[in-house]
This record gives C-alpha cells, sequence and structure tokens, in this order.
C-alpha cells in the first residue's frame, strides 16, 4: 500500500526502535488457523533469557519488551522473567490467548509489575472456551469476560486479532466492540500471511543485518511459486472500511524495508466519551503526526528511548485533544474536538483513549525482493541475532564464509 506524501511515517531506525519480542516457549494450548509458530513443545530456561533480553537491550534502546511463545504463561518461571526486565527500568507486556488468566494469577502478574497484557481471540482459533462461537460478534463476549478480569487485577488490557478473508467483514464487530469496552485499551490486528509458503524460495536474503536462507530451501524447490501465499487482506481495504464506516483516518503509519513509502503498519489514535445515552467518537487525524514526529525526533537527538504503548489517564486523554487542536491551526478540527468534549459535561461521562494498529505480513515478491516492516518493531533474538519475530522459525541464519 503506498502513502501520500502528508501522513506520518513511524521514523523507527536500527537501535531506535523502543520495542522488542522474547519468546519464552513454543508450548501452546490452543490452536490458531494462521499460526507462524513451529509446533515445538520448548521451554527456554531462565539463564537463556536473561541473555537474550541483555542482547536486546544493547541492540535497541528498549522501552518495552513483549513476551510471547506460544502461550507465555505456560512458562514456570514467568514472575521471574517480568521482575527481572522490570529491575533493568523497561516495562513488560504479554501476549496471551487468555486461557490460562486466572483471578489469582492475574495478581500474580501485577505484583510482578506486568503492565499489559494483548489478548489474542479471534474466530479462527480452536479454543475450548469458545466452543460453539462462529462469528466475531459471538467471540465479543469471551473478549469482555477475560479484559473486565484483567482490568480489575489492575493491569492494561488490549486486544489482538488475526484478519483473514473469511472474517474481515466481520472487523466493524471487533472495532465497535472496543470502542464501547471501558476496559479494552488498543487493539492489534495482523492481515493473515501463510508462512508455510512464504520462505521456500529464499536461499540467501539480508534481514536487519543479518544473512538468512529459508529454513526449508532447496534448489529443486525453488520453482518460482513466489505470490502463491499472497492473502487478500490489505491494509488498503482495511483503510478504506475504516473510512467509509467510522470516518477514521490513519494517524500515522511505518514503511518497508524496500520502500519507505510501502505501508506496513496503519496507526489509528481515538478518544471515546462514554455516557450512559451514548458514546462519542474523535479520531486524531493525520495533521497530529507532525507533532508526533516532533517528539520522536528530539528523544531521538537525546540518545533516549522512544516511548511505546503509552496509556492516557482522564486529565492527559483531555490535554491531548486539546493539544491536537491547537497544533492542527485548522479551524474545522478545533470546532470538531471543541464540541467532542463539551460531551464531557454531561452526566456521568467519561473520556477514554483507544488506538488501533494494523499489519501487513511478510512479502516474497516475483523478483526475488523480500518485503518486510522497517527495522521490524516486532523483532526476537534468535541464535544471537536480531529476526522478525514472524519470520524466526520460517529462516536460518547462513554461516559467515571465512
Amino acid at each position: 500500500m503506498l502513502i501520500e506524501s502528508e501522513l506520518f511515517e513511524i521514523p523507527f531506525r536500527d537501535e531506535h526502535v523502543p520495542h522488542i519480542v522474547i519468546e519464552v516457549n513454543q508450548k501452546c494450548n490452543i490452536s490458531c488457523e494462521s499460526c507462524y509458530k513451529d509446533k515445538n513443545t520448548y521451554t527456554k530456561p531462565l539463564d537463556q533469557l536473561k541473555r537474550e533480553i541483555a542482547l536486546a537491550l544493547e541492540l535497541r534502546k528498549i522501552s518495552v519488551v513483549t513476551l510471547a511463545g506460544g502461550e507465555p504463561t505456560l512458562h514456570p518461571h514467568l514472575m521471574k522473567i517480568i521482575s527481572h526486565i522490570r529491575s533493568l527500568g523497561k516495562e513488560v507486556q504479554i501476549a496471551s490467548n487468555g486461557m490460562t488468566l486466572s483471578e489469582d494469577y492475574l495478581k500474580e502478574l501485577k505484583q510482578a509489575q506486568l503492565k499489559e497484557i494483548y489478548v489474542h481471540i479471534d474466530s479462527l482459533q480452536t479454543r475450548p472456551d469458545g466452543k460453539g462461537y462462529t462469528s466475531e460478534k459471538q467471540f465479543n463476549q469471551l473478549r469482555k469476560v477475560i479484559t473486565e478480569k484483567i482490568s480489575r487485577a489492575g493491569i492494561i488490557s488490549s486486544l489482538v486479532a488475526t484478519l483473514y478473508q473469511k472474517n474481515l467483514k466481520e472487523l466493524p464487530d471487533i472495532i465497535d466492540f472496543a470502542l464501547d469496552s471501558q476496559d479494552v485499551t488498543r487493539c492489534l490486528f495482523t492481515c493473515s500471511t501463510d508462512f508455510s509458503k512464504i520462505a521456500t524460495d529464499i536461499s540467501s536474503t539480508e534481514i536487519l543485518g543479518s544473512c538468512f536462507r529459508s529454513a526449508s530451501f532447496s534448489p529443486e524447490h525453488s520453482a518460482g511459486t513466489i505470490g502463491e501465499y499472497k492473502q487478500g487482506v490489505s491494509l488498503e481495504s482495511i483503510r478504506k472500511m475504516l473510512k467509509e464506516k467510522y470516518q477514521m483516518e490513519p494517524v500515522s503509519y511505518l514503511g518497508s524495508n524496500l520502500d519507505h513509502k510501502s505501508a506496513r503498519w496503519l496507526v489509528y489514535y481515538n478518544f471515546v466519551i462514554k455516557t450512559p445515552e451514548k458514546n462519542y467518537v474523535l479520531n486524531i487525524g493525520s495533521s497530529f503526526g507532525a507533532v508526533v514526529e516532533k517528539n520522536i525526533n528530539n528523544k531521538i537527538g537525546k540518545n533516549k528511548a522512544i516511548s511505546f504503548g503509552k496509556v492516557l489517564d482522564q486529565k492527559s486523554a483531555i490535554l491531548f485533544c486539546l493539544y491536537y487542536a491547537f497544533a492542527s491551526r485548522s479551524l474545522k478540527v478545533m470546532a470538531e474536538t471543541f464540541s467532542f468534549l463539551l460531551n464531557l459535561l454531561k452526566k456521568d461521562a467519561r473520556i477514554c483513549y483507544k488506538d488501533f494498529t494494523f499489519q501487513q505480513g511478510p512479502e516474497l515478491h516475483a523478483d526475488g525482493s523480500f518485503e518486510i516492516c522497517r527495522s521490524c518493531p516486532d523483532a526476537t533474538i534468535r541464535d544471537g541475532v536480531l529476526v522478525p519475530v514472524c519470520l524466526a522459525d520460517s529462516l536460518v541464519k547462513k554461516p559467515i564464509k571465512v
């Protein structure tokens, strides 16, 4: 998806990427249709995880570490891992399917100072707690139960879902749920990719400074089948849907390693004022991108870690909206923002911050070029090097020739 010039590109570059994913295990208790992880059952020892975390902090100016799996809550030392990362001054979040999140377990996570849980729930999962559910609207019942439980424990609750041709038309059902929920802070949506085909033709490619080959590459197989894996879900179709149904526009995007104008992420900022009668939504438009860019570049200039995954309280949310209105220098934006904020005068009104991120999977093009997110904010450590977490099981590091 090519981006017009006025939309702000998130300037994550090289070491100035504030996020890393640390895989703690490969064990899992459910099945997802487009899971890109090997079906292994290993659990990493605590010492190995500490070494990977230390290396990640050497390579990047990290603000937030996401612990992932498999299902990370199945790791026997998860609390120790979280506490260790917190002792290094970094925030921690986990990506979980929510199956093991009992009230007592959530209390332990809170005591270990976990910041946020991204709960992955969608209709293309096979999970016992969703037995009988077939639509995203039905799965909203499960999302509600789990996110409420997380919020009661004092942990930020967010959602993850994978988008396929099969459920793309149901995306508004998830968006509506997130906008209406007082517990959901943000949503991460990934466009499905067939990882069984994506890397079979790669004999050599450079990613994030290291050279890799396909884990299953063989010269006999390399027959130019590139492109067969490509899915029908695109960022362009998502952007069109959100514009038509919600009048929402992205505030920023993340480009690709091949073309910084080719979007791999679209990011939306929204505020919701909830009243007993109705919800009012304000979409932060692309004009605010210049303000975000200035703030990030200021931190990069001072060699500081960029903030990632901020959450705004009531006061901060109001100030943000006012800042957006004045920074826009647009009478129309100012009028829309002030009209939105006036709803706070209504009885029992409450303002909430929401953001939505949509991610496109990696692509192997017909000319052999490999397209991923620029500097990959979702990289992990594998065999001592950075590699996109979505490709960590598909690629193998090539030995350096002496």
